[in-house]
């Protein structure tokens, strides 16, 4: 059978449709899943970034603050120490002073006893030549002085120190009133000091002699000493892979840095010297931070590969000790964790070839058994329509209805049925039609032996043209019918 320009068979478009569709959604369905990968992996891997940030976050400041509690620690210890120290340092003047006292009592005057006492505490230095001892007399008078010997045999109760506190007083006070006792003020070693120090000093009365006597040190003499300790201690802490403590004064001078220990007479810039404005301003900010009371995050970008000249976003955490004039700090980058989301990225493109390679083996197999199922659909659809084709064409030529059990598929067997209602109707119409001319026939031919036979001269004309006449009227004009 020949198929007519322009038509389609609908069994090749039910096919090519059939492809497209299966084509359509195996795609539709690769895409979801691709897509829903993707989203899935940008919305884990922010969420690994953002714990990781979080967590290293977290590590650096406890680090940091396990730091400040070694230093603050220390710093209580030295504190109890030096206190033990001048404690029992002066606990020994005075068991001297009482000694030759109770040896000279009845022998000698107070002023000649206080001489004795005098000369043989004048020379006793302690803690490396920096202690030594004092004596004053309840009347504010100075007995003995190492530090200021100019000021022996004079009134010290106008002194004050760099605070305004009246020194001798207030240890006058402490002695009247509890026999004992420590005291604290702040004042300057000497006048190239800037900052002022703090001095502790333990006093304890010698009642029979109406005096007092002390030992003072200045602390920081005893915290520069543990400082040192300190510092290489931190430098020693190292936490994670390659994560250290880093120790900067407040004047920039860099003291910690990378697990080294420096001297501190350095500052950042002059060890940094690629970039020394870059690395002035980053410390401004480092020390900004330094004095927030609990510590604070910066971030900012610096060089993790000097060679390559790469830099990488960075983030440190910085505590400040005002007392010690340190800022204690801790850094991590923060591209670290890209390396794991790298992983993570190859191994879901990995994956997503795999599916992408089950999704086409999977749509090679469905397109492989929908043609073989619209080859067989296709045979007996065809079969189907050109049996009814057949059929329908002997309508031409006889009334004969189609016969509907060669149909398999149902649809042609409802459109058989219609063609068969059809042709029995136009079999019966045309029956009646039939019937109806015969009689109409044999109605007129009655009809024209009855005219035939009458006498009368009838006749009939139409568009001036003798139609009938009867028998009487043709022969009155002598023409035959």
């Amino acid at each position: 059978m020949k198929k007519s320009p322009g038509k389609k068979y609908f069994t090749k478009l039910f096919r090519f449709w059939g492809i497209v569709i299966i084509l359509g959604i195996a795609a539709s369905i690769t895409a979801v899943e691709i897509i829903g990968s993707y989203r899935a992996f940008n919305f884990h891997s922010e969420k690994i970034r953002s714990d990781f940030v979080s967590s290293q976050q977290q590590i650096i400041r406890q680090e940091v603050m396990r730091v400040i509690a070694l230093i603050s620690y220390e710093k209580e210890q030295n504190d109890t120490s030096t206190k033990n120290s001048i404690k029992a340092r002066t606990y020994e003047a005075h068991s001297i002073a009482d000694n030759i006292y109770q040896q000279n009592k009845s022998s000698k005057n107070i002023p000649e006893i206080k001489k004795m006492i005098l000369d043989a505490l004048r020379p006793i230095r302690f803690e490396k030549g920096k202690g030594s001892f004092f004596m004053v007399d309840l009347d504010g008078t100075g007995l003995l002085l190492n530090a200021t010997p100019e000021m022996e045999g004079k009134s010290m109760l106008h002194l004050q120190d760099s605070r305004g506190k009246y020194v001798f007083r207030d240890m006058i006070k402490i002695v009247q009133q509890t026999d004992e006792g420590f005291y604290q003020h702040h004042c300057r070693k000497d006048e190239r000091e800037i900052y002022d120090s703090r001095k502790l000093s333990f006093v304890k009365q010698i009642k029979p002699l109406n005096c007092f006597i002390g030992t003072a040190l200045y602390v920081e003499d005893i915290e520069k000493e543990i400082e040192n300790t300190l510092l290489s201690t931190i430098s020693r802490i190292q936490f994670g892979k390659k994560g250290y403590i880093f120790v900067h004064g407040f004047n920039g001078d860099i003291l910690v840095d990378s697990g080294r220990q420096f001297s501190g007479t350095k500052k950042l810039w002059e060890l940094f010297t690629k970039n020394p404005e870059k690395m002035k301003s980053l410390f401004a900010r480092e020390h900004t931070a330094a004095l927030a009371p609990n510590g604070e995050f910066i971030y900012y970008t610096f060089e993790k590969s000097s060679s390559l000249n790469i830099t990488s976003p960075k983030t440190s955490f910085i505590y400040g000790i005002p007392e010690l004039q340190w800022l204690i700090g801790a850094e991590f980058y923060l591209d670290e964790v890209d390396a794991k989301i790298a992983v993570m990225q190859a191994e879901l493109s990995r994956q997503i070839i795999k599916k992408v390679l089950c999704f086409s083996l999977i749509t090679l197999g469905i397109l492989a058994f929908a043609l073989i199922l619209f080859q067989r659909l296709h045979k007996k659809l065809r079969k189907d329509i050109d049996a009814f084709i057949a059929s329908s064409n002997q309508l031409l030529y006889s009334s004969k209805p189609i016969n509907r059990d060669q149909f398999e598929s149902y649809e042609l067997d409802q459109i058989a049925k219609k063609f068969n209602k059809i042709v029995k109707d136009k079999t019966q119409i045309q029956q009646k039609l039939l019937h109806e001319e015969t009689a109409l026939l044999q109605s007129e031919e009655k009809y024209k032996n009855t005219m035939d036979s009458t006498l009368f001269e009838v006749y009939i004309i139409q568009d001036l043209v003798f139609q009938y006449v009867t028998p009487a009227l043709a022969v009155m004009f002598g023409y035959t019918c």
